[in-house]
Formats: C-alpha cells, structure tokens, sequence
C-alpha cells in the first residue's frame, strides 16, 4: 500500500534538517505546490473528521517546507486556536515578534504545549553544545512551554548573531513543528 500524502510529506520534510528561524529559507517549491494543489481531506485515506485541522495541517506543511506565504493564507482563516498556532510561528519566523506575540497570545494554553515543553529540553540535551545547555536551563526555569518567552529567545539569538544559540533554538523550533503537525493531524482525523 503506497504512503498517505501525509507521511510521505512529512518524511521528506524531516530528512530536510531543522527549518531555519529566519530568513534566509530553503522553499520546497515541490511540496508547496502538491500541497497548494490538493484537497486538505486527501491528505489521508483516513476519514477527515474535522475538516478545519485538515486545513491546519497543511498550514503547518507548508510554514515546515518553509512556504511562508502560503502558510499565512491558510493560518489566518483558521478561527481556532491552533490557526492562531500556526500563524505565530509564521510571524516569528519572518522576523515579525510584535506580530507573533500578537498571535501566541490567541492561543493561550494549548494542549499541545506539555509535548513541546518535553521535547524541546530533550532536543537541547542532544545538541550538546554550550549554548545548547544554557538555553535548556533557562526554559527549565519555566516549567512548561512558553510561546513569549521562547520568540524573546529567537529575537535575542537574531540580535546578537549566536551561530550556537541559533542552532539550539532550531532544534527546538523544529520540535515544536513537527509535534503540532502531528498533533494538528490527529485532531483532523479523530
């Protein structure tokens, strides 16, 4: 039996590495058109439940395949809070942090969040690196998963230039991505 379109996407875009905090990106011009071209509903041969998490999915591909702008078409018609999800991470990446903030604060205490929170200190602990370490105490300060805080770590990084903190942080970012395209999708389908 062939891969979902799901599956196969999201491989394709995990063997990418972790996806850039800002500019410049890296556009899989492929991925964004066969996910542009598509019907949210095809990307399983699941029964789409929840139509509008089908659609969040496919913002959350494409911001991941670093199609920036049709992510924000998609992430902006998404009344709910994980529209509003996908729509911060788009403004921080481009760097928009005002608008970003904006966004998060939509969001408010989302399910996800305890996923990411655990992944993102796992994921420093394998990056190793000084920066690295300092970066997973500072967010174990926090003691769950702080969208604010973590878009003051992204500006800072972009403000002083930190090859090292900018590295650690994409793991992180990659994390929180790659765990709220599955959990966008398990919505979709449950």
């Amino acid at each position: 039996m062939p891969d979902e379109i799901f599956d196969r996407i999201k491989k394709r875009l995990e063997a990418r590495g972790n996806p850039r905090l800002w500019p410049p990106f890296n556009r899989d011009e492929e991925v964004g058109r066969e996910l542009m071209q598509m019907n949210p509903q095809d990307l399983t041969r699941d029964e789409i439940r929840r139509p509008e998490f089908a659609g969040a999915t496919v913002a959350g591909l494409l911001l991941w395949a670093d199609c920036l702008e049709e992510s924000h078409r998609l992430s902006q018609e998404i009344p709910n809070t994980t529209g509003s999800f996908w729509h911060g991470i788009m403004h921080r990446r481009e760097p928009d942090y005002p608008n970003a903030r904006y966004w998060f604060g939509r969001v408010g205490n989302h399910p996800v969040f305890p996923e990411i929170y655990s992944g993102a200190l796992e994921a420093l602990g394998a990056v190793g690196t000084p920066e690295a370490k300092a970066l997973r105490e500072e967010m174990e300060t926090w003691a769950a998963w702080n969208p604010m805080a973590f878009i003051a770590l992204v500006e800072r990084a972009k403000e002083k230039g930190n090859p090292g903190q900018e590295q650690a942080l994409e793991a992180v970012q990659a994390v929180e991505i790659r765990l709220l395209v599955d959990w966008t999708y398990r919505q979709a389908i449950s």
